[in-house]
């Protein structure tokens, strides 16, 4: 990364050895994928964009256990569900492709 004045989007998370829920940046990882790739795969559209941004979020935090949390109802309905980051990205995808888009402006200034 070369420009550490990037916008951060924060996911849940959970830390297993310290045994609490945290926050994670997914921009950091999202640009290095753009990084990696050559300038001719470089998304130039609104909808590459978001493609490349899920195609990436599903292959690092879809159904991996170290991106998952729990989420239980409350008060008391016995109603709860796994999340993983995937979904998170999923929920709020073309606010994260816009930021994203943003951040990447502002590296190649």
């Amino acid at each position: 990364m070369k420009n550490k004045n990037i916008v951060s989007y924060n996911v849940i998370t959970y830390d297993f050895n310290k045994r609490y829920m945290t926050h994670y940046d997914i921009m950091p990882y999202l640009i290095s994928c753009y990084e990696s790739v050559t300038k001719a795969e470089h998304p130039k559209t609104f909808e590459e964009f978001k493609q490349f941004i899920i195609d990436e979020s599903r292959y690092q935090w879809w159904s991996r256990c170290e991106y998952e949390v729990i989420i239980l109802s409350w008060p008391g309905q016995q109603v709860e569900e796994k999340w993983d980051v995937h979904k998170q990205v999923m929920m709020n995808i073309d606010v994260i492709t816009k930021v994203f888009m943003e951040n990447i402006a502002n590296l190649t200034k």
